[in-house]
């Protein structure tokens, strides 16, 4: 089964965004990022990737990466499993089908951008969402956020 994101009419979430964590605040613990939730994020676009990453950091996230590559990827999630991957499906020409094996075999939830048709490519996949680029911050966040919760209740 693959998750479709649910937007409002205007584009948005169905569902209210939190106000953005500051994380350049002295008030920030750098210790506390190890309990919040782990966000593996992959995309070869080096300006792309950045504004994922800053954009979920200030969500609330602990970003992995972002990793611009297959190998960069792969050594991020060596030590230790994200709770979401958020995967551009074509990363430097390579396909991220082999990472994302990976992951479902972890039952890391997976959430696929790409600005392409992924076809029945990620119908393997049970329990992921598709994202097509350009992506915006409200579906984003809706993805990510709706997976881990769909996660947590087919686990429990």
């Amino acid at each position: 089964m693959t998750m479709i994101v649910d937007c409002d009419s205007a584009g948005g979430p169905s569902r209210r965004v939190p106000p953005a964590l500051n994380i350049t605040s002295p008030n920030f613990d750098r210790e506390r990022q190890w309990d919040m939730r782990r966000l593996l994020v992959v995309e070869d676009e080096l300006l792309l990737a950045e504004q994922m990453a800053q954009t979920m950091e200030n969500l609330g996230w602990a970003v992995m990466g972002p990793a611009r590559s297959l190998d960069e990827a792969e050594a991020l999630i060596a030590g230790r499993d994200p709770d979401v991957a958020l995967l551009d499906v074509n990363i430097g020409g390579q396909s991220v089908f082999p990472l994302a094996d990976v992951l479902h075999r972890r039952r890391v939830p997976i959430v696929f951008c790409s600005g392409y048709d992924l076809g029945d490519e990620v119908d393997r996949f049970t329990g992921c969402a598709r994202l097509r680029k350009p992506v915006g911050i409200h579906q984003m966040y809706a993805a990510v956020n709706g997976l881990l919760d769909y996660s947590r209740t087919a686990i429990a």
